[in-house]
C-alpha cells in the first residue's frame, strides 16, 4: 500500500504538463477500479457470512440452544436485544424529544438529540445560500466552516 502512496510524490513545481494530468488521472482511475472490485468482493464475501449467520442461528434456535461452542473454532450465540428505529415523522421527532427534555433532562437531550453530519451540512450550505450577508453568517452552536475541496471523478 505504501507503496502505491509513493507514486504520487508531494508535487512541487510550477506547471503541469497534459503528460502528467493525463498519466495521474490514468492511475487514479486504475486505483478507482481496484478499489471497486475489492469492495465488490468485500460485499459478496458479507453476503455469504450473513447467509451462514443466519443458517447456524436457525439450527441453534432448531436445538434449543442459545450458544454453541466448537473447540479450537469459536462460540456462535445467540443474543437477544430490543432495537428501535430513529424518529422519522416530525410529529414522532417532536414527541421524543419533547419526552426526553420532559423526562430525562436537558443533558439527555443535548446527548441524544444529535443531527447527522450529511444534513448538518445541507442545512448550513441551503442557509448560507439564502443570507443576505454572507461575511457575517454564522449559526449559533455551530463553528465557522471549513472549505474543503474534493475531486469527483466518473466513468
Amino acid at each position: 500500500m505504501n507503496q502505491q502512496l509513493e507514486l504520487f510524490p508531494a508535487y512541487e513545481s510550477d506547471s503541469v504538463t497534459t503528460e502528467e494530468l493525463d498519466a495521474a488521472v490514468s492511475r487514479m482511475a486504475e486505483a478507482k477500479k481496484e478499489y471497486d472490485a475489492k469492495k465488490k468482493e468485500s460485499n459478496e464475501a458479507h453476503a455469504i457470512w450473513q447467509s451462514r449467520a443466519e443458517y447456524v442461528q436457525r439450527l441453534l434456535e432448531k436445538a434449543g440452544k442459545k450458544s454453541y461452542k466448537v473447540d479450537g473454532v469459536g462460540t456462535a450465540s445467540i443474543v437477544e436485544k430490543l432495537k428501535v428505529t430513529v424518529p422519522s415523522a416530525p410529529e414522532d421527532k417532536a414527541a421524543f424529544f419533547t419526552w426526553l427534555r420532559e423526562t430525562e433532562g436537558v443533558d439527555s437531550f443535548n446527548h441524544y438529540a444529535t443531527v447527522n453530519y450529511q444534513s448538518l451540512n445541507s442545512f448550513y450550505n441551503l442557509k448560507y445560500e439564502e443570507s443576505e450577508n454572507k461575511d457575517t453568517f454564522e449559526i449559533p452552536g455551530l463553528s465557522s466552516p471549513e472549505s474543503v475541496k474534493e475531486l469527483r471523478f466518473r466513468r
